[in-house]
């Protein structure tokens, strides 16, 4: 792996470029697996290469390359306020005339949450019908800052709709 990464490194490098390794997931890898997981990466990448890790919580890194990343370094994301997610799902969905009362459900279902909240106006967008909105909105599990619980029911969805050839 450290080869093919110095070989990465070294194309963007030479062409002037940053290259980006993000890796997604992490907060899936056992808490006990994460060093071995993470271990093929070395703990300073080739010149002209990054390396974006996507996880709730630097602890989902591990304690080795979890001390190596400095507040600096850090992102993160925080809740957008009530008032910034109705604005945004005015905004999103204006065309549809949906009620004032639906739309600040939704914000408050999606708990101010940027990817939960494009998740949320995704689906209202791809609905036929929006005569049923409020009824579904109600049906929006809370997540209480877990964006593990939006994904597991989902899947649980998708489960129940096997052989109905239909998916989300």
């Amino acid at each position: 792996m450290r080869g093919a990464l110095d070989l990465l490194g070294r194309y963007y490098n030479n062409s002037g470029h940053i290259g980006f390794l993000v890796i997604d997931g992490l907060d899936n890898v056992p808490n006990h697996l994460i060093d071995d997981f993470l271990s093929i990466l070395p703990l300073t990448m080739p010149e002209g290469l990054k390396v974006i890790f996507l996880c709730t919580s630097k602890k989902a890194l591990g304690v080795e390359l979890g001390a190596l990343i400095g507040e600096r370094e850090e992102v993160i994301i925080t809740p957008l306020s009530q008032e910034k997610t109705e604005r945004y799902l005015r905004k999103k969905l204006d065309h549809l005339n949906i009620a004032e009362e639906d739309i600040s459900e939704l914000a408050v279902r999606s708990e101010g949450h940027p990817l939960y909240l494009r998740y949320l106006s995704r689906f209202v967008l791809g609905m036929k019908d929006i005569s049923s909105l409020s009824d579904w909105i109600g049906g929006i599990p809370v997540i209480h800052g877990e964006i593990e619980k939006y994904y597991s029911r989902l899947w649980l969805q998708l489960d129940a709709s096997k052989g109905e050839g239909r998916g989300f």
